[in-house]
């Protein structure tokens, strides 16, 4: 909503009338954002390296312009978004003749800035310049490279905290190792100069990317190297290496290489140059960020190495958009902040990612205005305040231009939510995305000595200008929030589904966000807008729903009950039919949670208890008035244990039984002179004897038969046992036959399996004693038994047994 001067005169009357009339309404929420445009002399857009926020909410920003002579600008907001000072670095002799790289290095503890500039090509300077918290020059110095070589400072070193060395790259043009000089941070002197090479010379190239103090002595180098498979000439292996040096000598002290592959093929490294995106200065963790284009879009991916350069975090994200220029800020602070220039339906945006340090995206903004027809191409940069809401500013145009722009500046403090024309949308510009394979490389780099490099005063005599600047309103619009009401049903059933819409009234001049508030565990919501909460119930309960405004007392809530008294349920089971033990009742269960329960009787109970068999049936009534119905069949037990046994027995005969299959749990009395294996139930009775014998159906009923083992005379024969055990206990510790009947004559002799006789006797009551030759013996033994009972023939068997010892 945008209103002329005269109207918006009248409005902000209007409000002020209406605030001070009493009892006419309940006061509310009244909002006014202002967004600013501050016009700022010699200020235009820059070219990377563009904004830094200090550990004190100051804001730098810094731009270039390009009249006569070109001036590299500072401006200074201060955590209250005032404009605190601008200033231009310049000589007047020649303008800033090394001002394409540009870089701010950050500030340190005394809050004094740092800044550093060189040449386009074939620039063997780099200039250096110091300033104050008031941005007055402190030093002015130039770094030359001595040798006779082309190339020229590239200026990407990382923002970050300054401790104790300003350490700068110098790009050589044979792409063959990576050169940096450290100074320290006054400038007096040149502390190091090393060249950084792979040990191996079998490689493509191999360049420095960036490097970042951790410490007063410790600082990271990123490289990156590209050589040629040993084991495959055709296939490249590109890595990147990771260099932790002594910021105060060059020297490295650890480095790891890794090679970077993609989920979808595995097998074939790709280019990753990683930078510095945040650091921990607490626990020297750093995280460091690559973007690879896609056919599906670009892959923006994070990861995080501790204080041993291991990766110990690594997230991938893919935008669906294309950023015409991409800016990270805070990198010392707790989140990692990207904001960059997007086109979406032919308009220009300005877009703000946030991820947290755990590379979590925790918020998408876009903005843009209508107003807002500058060139938002070079850059926009956005920052964290303290309360946990987003400022943006935006320098307008670019550095080409030889006229000052303005720069835009656009706060959602008062209200991070509160969406107008010169304010932020959420948006879905990133994904997430399955993260590439890091592996470790085995190839290293050497330090050695690097480039001489001079400190020298700059001939140039800069001039630091203070700039005009004028501030303005940009946008603005007033919000009042007087009223919001919930309607609905109150009451909603389960059965009929489970996801219900409510309605929300509210004044059509209030512009803040409606917030939501439930119980989480008892519902979920699906979508919310200003006006409608669509909800997905996950279970009955009674309580509210709750409607407020977005940092705002005005409320309202509805109480609601969902399926209150009983739990529903989707139908009645009373399970399979079943079969009835003999003697014992089976309970029949609806299950709870019904309103009304009548059996085929008339019971009224969730659980029917029958010891008779026949056909059941239930009808059931839930709490919505739904009817379920379910039978049941209970058979009697048709299973019957029935063993007989009809043979009679001679002594010391075996009785041989087959249990039925299909029964469980066998047990039988007596249990002595028994055997089970299987279902073989052997028994050994001495003579007549009752066995009882029982088992479990498959429905667990109890089933048993009685078995009656009748003995009888068996006259005139001979019983040999296979086994006995000559140890002096008393039992069987001698091995004969026994007989039943009268023997007229009897001849007994035993072989051992050499077919030496090492017993014989002739009288049935005399045995071996497992003795031969006075010695005890052991194994398998064979007999001979030749013997007449009274009134028959002669006979003669054969057999074997086993000594046991």
């Amino acid at each position: 909503m945008y209103l002329n001067t005269k109207s918006k005169a009248l409005f902000l009357l209007s409000i002020i009338w209406y605030l001070a009339t009493p009892n006419t309404m309940a006061q509310g929420c009244v909002d006014t954002i202002v967004s600013k445009k501050f016009n700022v002399e010699n200020f235009g857009g820059t070219f990377g390296g563009g904004g830094y926020q200090d550990n004190y909410d100051n804001f730098y920003l810094m731009g270039s312009i390009r009249p006569a002579i070109m001036k590299s600008s500072f401006v200074k907001f201060n955590s209250q978004k005032k404009l605190v000072w601008s200033k231009s670095y310049y000589s007047p002799a020649g303008g800033d003749p090394f001002a394409y790289f540009r870089r701010f290095f950050g500030v340190d503890n005394q809050q004094n800035l740092y800044y550093s500039s060189s040449g386009f090509a074939a620039s063997q300077f780099i200039h250096f310049l110091k300033l104050d918290s008031s941005g007055n020059i402190l030093n002015n110095k130039l770094v030359r490279v001595t040798n006779t070589v082309f190339g020229y400072f590239t200026g990407t070193i990382n923002t970050g905290e300054i401790f104790s060395t300003i350490i700068n790259s110098y790009l050589s043009t044979t792409g063959k190792d990576a050169h940096f000089v450290g100074t320290d941070k006054n400038f007096s002197s040149v502390r190091w100069s090393k060249v950084y090479k792979p040990a191996f010379t079998n490689f493509i190239i191999a360049n420095g990317n960036s490097c970042i103090e951790i410490d007063d002595t410790t600082a990271i180098i990123s490289t990156f190297l590209n050589y040629k498979n040993p084991t495959n000439l055709s296939d490249t292996i590109y890595t990147f290496h990771l260099l932790k040096i002594n910021a105060l000598t060059g020297n490295i002290i650890q480095q790891k290489a890794y090679s970077v592959f993609d989920q979808q093929n595995p097998t074939k490294s790709f280019f990753a140059s990683p930078l510095v995106r945040n650091i921990n200065y607490a626990n020297k963790q750093i995280i460091y960020q690559f973007r690879k284009p896609t056919i599906a879009g670009d892959v923006y991916s994070f990861f995080t190495i501790d204080n041993n350069l291991s990766i110990i975090n690594i997230a991938n994200y893919l935008t669906n958009t294309v950023f015409g220029t991409s800016n990270y800020n805070s990198i010392s602070r707790s989140e990692i902040m990207l904001s960059g220039s997007i086109t979406q339906s032919s308009t220009t945006k300005l877009a703000t990612i946030n991820w947290n340090r755990n590379l979590q995206l925790t918020k998408q903004k876009t903005y843009y205005s209508s107003q807002f027809t500058v060139n938002a191409f070079y850059t926009n940069l956005a920052y964290k305040n303290t309360n946990n809401t987003f400022s943006y500013f935006v320098p307008a145009n670019n550095w080409f231009s030889p006229t000052s722009n303005p720069i835009y500046f656009f706060d959602n403090t008062k209200n991070p939510n509160f969406e107008f024309d010169c304010s932020d949308k959420d948006a879905e510009l990133f994904q997430s995305s399955p993260a590439y394979i890091f592996r470790s490389d085995t190839s290293t780099f050497i330090s050695q000595p690097g480039f001489n490099y001079q400190l020298i005063d700059n001939p140039d005599t800069y001039t630091a200008q203070t700039n005009n600047f004028s501030e303005e309103k940009y946008c603005d619009l007033v919000s009042i929030c007087t009223s919001i009401k919930i309607q609905g049903k109150p009451s909603f059933c389960l059965n009929n589904g489970n996801i219900d819409s409510f309605k929300i009234v509210r004044n059509n001049s209030c512009q803040r966000r409606t917030i939501f508030t439930v119980d989480n565990s008892q519902m979920q919501i699906l979508q919310s807008n200003d006006s409608l909460v669509k909800v997905k119930f996950l279970q009955p309960f009674k309580g509210y729903i709750k409607a407020a405004y977005e940092n705002c007392t005005i409320a309202d809530s509805m109480y609601i009950e969902v399926d209150t008294v009983y739990n529903i349920k989707t139908g009645v089971y009373l399970g399979a039919d079943t079969l009835q033990c003999i003697g014992k009742s089976i309970i029949l269960q609806a299950g709870s949670g019904f309103k009304k329960y009548e059996w085929q009787d008339g019971s009224i109970l969730s659980t029917y208890t029958t010891a008779d068999t026949g056909l059941f049936h239930v009808k059931v009534v839930d709490s919505c008035n739904t009817v379920f119905a379910d039978t049941v069949y209970v058979y009697p037990n048709p299973k019957k244990l029935n063993i007989a046994y009809n043979n009679p027995l001679c002594e010391y005969d075996t009785a041989k039984i087959i249990l039925p299959a299909g029964l469980t749990n066998y047990n039988w009395q007596p249990l002595a002179s028994s055997l089970k294996t299987g279902n073989i139930l052997l028994l050994f009775p001495t003579g007549t004897s009752i066995y009882i014998i029982n088992a479990q159906s498959h429905n667990n009923c109890l089933i048993e038969d009685t078995v009656l083992i009748k003995k009888k005379d068996c006259y005139g024969s001979l019983y040999f046992p296979t086994a006995f055990t000559p140890n002096n206990d008393g039992i069987n510790d001698n091995y004969k036959p026994k007989a039943v009947g009268i023997l007229q004559s009897y001849s007994f002799t035993i072989y051992n399996r050499y077919g030496n006789i090492v017993f014989h006797t002739n009288e049935i009551n005399e045995g071996w004693n497992g003795r031969y030759k006075n010695k005890i013996q052991t194994g398998g033994y064979t007999w001979v038994c030749t013997y007449t009972f009274r009134s028959r023939k002669s006979e003669t068997e054969s057999g074997s047994f086993v000594l046991i010892q």
